[in-house]
């Protein structure tokens, strides 16, 4: 299955990437980054605007994005740029070989959260 990588740039410098899979509908962000030093910038959420609008031109509904259990900065992040909480996938990153660890908790489930591309009204931030 393709998946489609975009890149974020700032006078020549690249500060953010993102990979989604169009495929479906849900379409899935399966990686979305913002290098350390221009987070907190306002970047993270234009990009992700950039990307709701690149789902409406490819007539998408909804966008998922997948965050781990223990992640608290995205949980909050996300749900400021519209999104909601949709469904935890357990044990979705059980995988590591060695236990990882963020906030003193465990890495393992992911947690998914919805941007409503066709009832935006919904998602009010």
């Amino acid at each position: 299955m393709a998946d489609t990588v975009y890149g974020m740039e700032i006078d020549g410098a690249w500060v953010g990437a993102a990979t989604l899979r169009w495929q479906s509908d849900p379409s899935e962000i399966l990686e979305f980054a913002i290098a350390k030093d221009h987070q907190r910038q306002g970047l993270g959420k234009q990009f992700l605007e950039w990307l709701k609008s690149e789902a409406r031109k490819r007539g998408k509904t909804k966008l998922v994005v997948g965050t781990g259990n223990t992640s608290t900065d995205n949980f909050i992040f996300y749900q400021k740029c519209g999104f909601r909480m949709d469904s935890v996938r357990p044990d979705y990153l059980f995988y590591y070989r060695k236990p990882r660890y963020e906030n003193g908790i465990r890495i393992r489930d992911l947690l998914v959260f919805r941007y409503d591309l066709d009832q935006e009204e919904k998602n009010i931030t």
